[in-house]
């Protein structure tokens, strides 16, 4: 079963989220990632790092839009 693709990290449901998926989410290069991978403590996972979705939210603080 593939995840669903992450939308926002205010309301995501996983406990972790990879490298790739944040840096789609963020529109950044996963390079970038990787270069702060102790700031998102994240941990390795075979060949790929999982960022544990808090540490992701305390990084890149969710800015919530008001509905008009």
């Amino acid at each position: 079963m593939k995840r669903p693709a992450l939308v926002d990290l205010a309301t995501h449901q996983h406990p972790w989220v990879s490298t790739p998926e944040l840096a789609t989410y963020l529109d950044c290069d996963p390079r970038t990632l990787l270069r702060m991978i102790d700031q998102l403590d994240g941990y390795k996972v075979g060949r790929g790092w999982r960022i544990p979705i808090e540490s992701a939210r305390r990084a890149f603080p969710v800015k919530r839009q008001r509905l008009a």
